[in-house]
């Protein structure tokens, strides 16, 4: 017998409504506040992932020993970590700034 996911997904989605329904922002200020409160955790992880990939290019370019493909796949590693590295704190520059703006 077959089962589907339909009827699990319905039971969780009634379960979590009265938390949902309190979660319900009275104001602007209150909204921005809750998708802040959401974005910070996840931008952390997003920050360490991309200086994680940045030490690990580095670590790659240092310990090859004179590998020619190490080599230039540690110099990847290491300039997409650094334009990753801009993007993420240019966005995280933005989000401060329209908090500051609208708040």
């Amino acid at each position: 017998m077959k089962r589907t996911l339909i009827p699990t997904t319905v039971a969780i989605f009634f379960s979590l409504t009265p938390l949902v329904a309190y979660a319900q922002p009275a104001n602007f200020a209150e909204l921005v506040n809750l998708i802040i409160g959401i974005i910070n955790p996840l931008f952390t992880l997003i920050l360490g992932g991309i200086v994680l990939v940045f030490l690990f290019g580095l670590a790659r370019f240092v310990f090859s020993l004179g590998d020619a493909k190490s080599v230039e796949e540690g110099k990847q590693l290491m300039f997409w970590g650094i334009i990753g590295l801009f993007v993420a704190l240019s966005f995280w520059g933005l989000v401060a700034l329209l908090t500051n703006t609208f708040l």
